[in-house]
């Protein structure tokens, strides 16, 4: 099941919180949960976060009396929007605070982050808070540079960098946004490490810069190393934990995971933007996407490999395996999974050339089915169907000339569909037994395929084959009363007797999202035209309209005495009608939850 936003808002916090409260005698004071740097969220998500935090605390009601909640972010125009539906008194906007209460607070800090200067030389303290305009992450990142964590840095090389800021003060173009104004001190801070960049050390410094910078999520020291590796040799790791500790700065190594994180998102904002960085610092991302790609390809080609992890037999689920974690975690290492998971991210942003052909060419003739392997025990079976799916789309608007390769890809995806969407893929060793044997026999496949697995089941198909017919059976667990495709075709809805609204992927037939709440079984479900709602209804006399987005159960219309048999919108999604056993038709308002006409 997809535990949504707002399920886990619920389960994990509002119901133990509401039932804590319950057991109190007396009244105590109120708990703050804060929630910092919410645009920092990953793909947009964090208005997502913000709007179904509202719509739970709204649902909500007494049961969340007691916990307040203090969220910051910067001003992203998604998130600014969704909290427009927060009064005026809950939010609190920086530009708001008057310039010298915020200036103070800088000054502030510093003064007790650097105790020496204080004492030494306030004056400077006082113009760095007033250079900061009351940004703290100008503040923070200029501690940073004067006084490394962890290092020994003598008096003599405080002043220097003191001196360097202090005299770096911000011209003109530094008195916009706040995100411009930070844009002097992290220049000062790469001229430092990077300088013209001509030096063998300074250019691996640019490498791990801009593969820290492009990467799809925080990635280990050795990763770093062999992406920056040269001649197929993995540079020395400890030379690049020496490049990426001069950034100290701006990025640090977690003692957690050994994973590089870089500060604030403001940086990479800084470095990806030649409006910002200039010509000399910014990053060439398409560059880079193409030199990352190329050595993700080149560490699956070498690294992967059948049965990676030595599974015993085809006779267990991986679940049924003790050492099933372990067996990942030796047989796995974090630079062929950051590979195996973000390859086609990288490639479909780079500049397309004949050496990553080549090395894809060389990937998909056998090493591809490995791949699906190791992407199924890392618990991201359906996501390789994904990968597949979007990489064909996108490679067959490249032109022509790709005919091989395209029929090459389009044996994988058809693979990773079947494999993902059944329930093989309980048993990775399945992807052998009983998806590649299957296609094998039924479709068109590389040859190189037949003559590596020559040994698989000889599966005889006779008057059969599944180039056509049903496309996938799934299972819901339940008797299924109604069914409807999304408008976009991606997605199949279903109101099913154990009282559930379930979304399904249409291409691996995984279960989505479940929506509950009815309590009685569902017996109608429609999308919206525009595929935002779902309107359901139910035995239990009610019609529900839920947020696809969210699960979120918008509006519950009540007035039918009987159960409801069917339910629709109107093309505007403006009107819901519905029929029930109560021998009515009830045409009701989506807006108001009222009834129109009955």
């Amino acid at each position: 099941m997809a535990y949504v936003i707002e399920k886990q808002l619920t389960e994990l916090l509002i119901q133990p919180w509401h039932k804590s409260r319950q057991n109190q005698l007396e009244e105590r004071l109120p708990v703050l949960v804060v929630i910092d740097a919410l645009d920092e969220i990953e793909g947009g998500e964090g208005s997502r976060f913000i709007e179904a935090l509202i719509t739970n605390i709204n649902h909500a009601g007494p049961k969340v009396h007691g916990i307040k909640f203090l969220v910051t972010s910067r001003p992203d125009p998604d998130i600014v929007s969704t909290c427009k539906k927060l009064k005026v008194e809950a939010m609190y906007k920086l530009e708001d605070v008057e310039p010298e209460t915020a200036i103070t607070d800088v000054k502030k800090f510093l003064e007790t982050e650097l105790p020496d200067i204080k004492e030494k030389e306030p004056s400077s303290l006082e113009i760095i808070a007033r250079q900061s305009q009351g940004v703290f992450i100008y503040a923070s990142t200029a501690v940073r540079y004067i006084l490394p964590k962890g290092q020994k840095v003598s008096w003599g090389q405080k002043q220097d960098r003191l001196r360097a800021i202090v005299n770096d003060s911000p011209s003109s173009n530094h008195l916009g946004p706040a995100d411009l104004l930070i844009d002097g001190l992290y220049k000062q801070v790469l001229a430092e490490v990077i300088g013209d960049g001509r030096t063998d050390v300074t250019k691996m410094c640019r490498q791990v810069l801009d593969t820290i910078a492009i990467a799809q999520q925080p990635i280990s020291v050795t990763t770093i190393a062999q992406f920056v590796s040269q001649d197929d040799q993995m540079s020395d790791v400890e030379a690049v934990r020496n490049a990426i500790e001069a950034f100290y700065a701006i990025a640090y190594i977690s003692e957690k995971d050994n994973c590089v994180y870089i500060y604030h998102k403001s940086f990479l904002d800084f470095l990806l933007s030649s409006q910002r960085a200039g010509d000399q610092l910014v990053c060439n991302a398409s560059v880079h996407h193409g030199v990352i790609a190329k050595h993700c390809l080149k560490v699956m080609n070498t690294s992967l490999k059948f049965n990676v992890c030595n599974l015993p037999s085809s006779f267990f689920l991986d679940s049924e395996i003790s050492d099933f974690d372990t067996k990942i975690a030796g047989s796995i290492n974090n630079s062929l999974q950051y590979c195996c998971l973000f390859w086609v991210d990288h490639l479909m942003k780079a500049l397309l050339g004949v050496e990553v052909l080549n090395l894809w060419n060389e990937f998909g003739k056998i090493k591809a089915i490995f791949w699906i392997e190791v992407m199924n025990l890392l618990g991201a079976g359906r996501r390789s169907y994904e990968i597949m799916r979007t990489f064909k789309q996108w490679l067959s608007k490249k032109g022509i000339g790709l005919e091989n390769l395209l029929g090459m890809i389009t044996a994988l995806e058809k693979l990773t569909q079947t494999f993902t969407g059944s329930p093989a893929r309980l048993s990775t060793p399945h992807l052998y037994m009983s998806s590649l044997a299957t296609e094998l026999a039924t479709s068109k496949v590389p040859n190189t395929w037949r003559d590596y697995f020559p040994h698989l089941p000889q599966v005889v198909c006779e008057g059969v084959s599944n180039q056509s017919g049903a496309k996938m059976r799934i299972n819901t667990g339940s008797f299924v009363n109604s069914v409807a495709f999304s408008n976009d075709g991606l997605s199949i809805v279903s109101g099913l007797s154990n009282k559930t609204v379930c979304i399904w992927d249409v291409d691996t037939g995984v279960k989505v999202q479940a929506l509950e709440g009815h309590s009685g079984s569902v017996q109608s479900v429609a999308p919206s035209y525009d595929g935002s709602r779902i309107v359901s209804g139910s035995t239990d006399k009610s019609v529900r309209i839920w947020d696809v987005n969210t699960g979120m159960n918008l509006q519950t219309l009540e007035g039918h005495t009987g159960a409801v048999m069917s339910v629709a919108f109107s093309s505007d999604g403006s009107r819901i009608v519905s029929s029930s056993a109560d021998n009515t038709i009830r045409i009701w308002d989506t807006h108001s939850g009222g009834t129109l006409q009955t």
